[in-house]
């Protein structure tokens, strides 16, 4: 009797070996699938920041790509804050340095380029600045004009001529169009120009506006000399210009870009500077790219050369004979008539590295000042260039490809 009931139990149940083995077989399934299913969830975790990072990487170039285009020629400028040092031994004209719009750093990450003293120039093209620890990484200075900029002309007496801007004082205006305190701007004729920051505008008599420029700002280190449209009152115009650095903490691999907006204790949200502030950099540095094990600024020439040490020249100087053998030790190849690309090298932490291809265009057309009655009209900014701008030769002696 116990043994039929014992058949009978079999037949209509579950043993408990049978459990045992269904219970090992759904521990080992759900084990594979989570196992599973955490690799997929990590691997789409790691799509979407790739994704990501490629999305702020097109961002940057593309900011970069207007800045590069529209960083403007300073040969005549005598502001000591945009000063580039020439290599020994090539001090032509007697000019041992240029102040000027694209300023390399070459060797330079956060920690090194943040120690920098004020009013610190260097020759970029120094190969010791590559020697040594913590030298993989690169900064960069440019000036470039403003999307929103206008030319603004200097206003006229009624003789005819342009008021005096040297020493304190204003420089005097017919217009404002896009400027403000706190705005950088250049003041041009046909003879020179230069780079300063609005600390105050004053109403002047009739339709005038008095801009001033005072030490109140670090980039304002010293008053001008020359006298903007005395020769050629046509000539003379003042506009909006920007300045941006760039530079990695190598600590975090965070590609970072300063803008210079809060330096000298100004207050972007109300268009001011903040009272008992003085002139300084604020080093304010905006986080643009994660994720960067290393960035690098490369130059490339029209003869085919590609350096992180450029040569500061002078605007148009090239290659000299010596004898039979050309000297091109000397010639400038940050701006004409060497340089034709800038190109980054950026190395992303998990990803492939990218090398990306910039057009310095006024610097490749090298103005500097305008020539005598030379009018401006229009916006002063290239927003796109022509191809044959981004790869010919000013002299149409060379090109490339973008």
């Amino acid at each position: 009797m116990l043994k039929q009931h014992q058949n009978r139990w079999s037949s209509k149940g579950v043993t408990i070996i049978e459990l045992m083995i269904a219970g090992t077989l759904f521990a080992a399934v759900a084990g594979t699938s989570y196992v599973i299913m955490t690799k997929t969830s990590r691997k789409g975790a790691e799509v979407q920041q790739a994704a990501k990072s490629d999305r702020e990487a097109i961002k940057l170039f593309d900011r970069f790509q207007y800045e590069v285009e529209n960083t403007i020629t300073l040969f005549t400028a005598a502001n000591p804050a945009l000063q580039v040092d020439r290599p020994v031994g090539c001090d032509s004209k007697s000019i041992a340095s240029v102040n000027w719009s694209l300023r390399p750093f070459p060797g330079y990450e956060k920690t090194r380029y943040d120690a920098l003293a004020d009013y610190t120039s260097l020759d970029p093209s120094d190969s010791s600045l590559l020697t040594g620890t913590d030298r993989d990484d690169d900064s960069l200075q440019m000036v470039y004009i403003a999307k929103d900029s206008s030319f603004n002309k200097l206003a006229q007496d009624g003789g005819g001529a342009t008021y005096p801007t040297d020493g304190s004082n204003p420089i005097i205006v017919s217009s404002i169009d896009d400027l403000a305190i706190g705005a950088y701007a250049v003041i041009i004729d046909s003879e020179m120009s230069d780079v300063f920051r609005i600390t105050s505008i004053v109403a002047g008599a009739g339709s005038t506006y008095q801009i001033y420029h005072t030490n109140r700002s670090y980039w304002n280190p010293q008053e001008f000399t020359q006298n903007y449209g005395e020769k050629d009152p046509n000539s003379a115009f003042v506009f909006q210009v920007e300045i941006v650095d760039y530079t990695l903490n190598a600590s975090d691999g965070t590609l970072l870009r300063d803008d210079h907006r809060k330096d000298d204790g100004f207050n972007p949200s109300l268009n001011d500077f903040d009272p008992g502030t003085s002139a300084s950099l604020a080093r304010s540095w905006e986080p643009v790219l994660n994720g960067v094990e290393g960035f690098n600024v490369n130059y490339h020439m029209f003869d085919g050369t590609v350096t992180r040490n450029p040569v500061m020249g002078l605007s148009g100087e090239g290659c000299i004979n010596v004898g039979s053998v050309a000297d091109c030790s000397c010639a400038n190849q940050l701006g004409v008539p060497s340089l034709q690309f800038i190109s980054i090298d950026l190395e992303r932490d998990g990803l492939s590295g990218t090398n990306t291809t910039f057009s310095p265009v006024n610097l490749k057309r090298g103005m500097a000042s305008l020539s005598s009655n030379g009018e401006l009209t229009g916006p002063p900014l290239y927003l796109t260039s022509p191809a044959w701008e981004k790869t010919q030769h000013p002299t149409g002696a060379g090109s490339g490809a973008q």
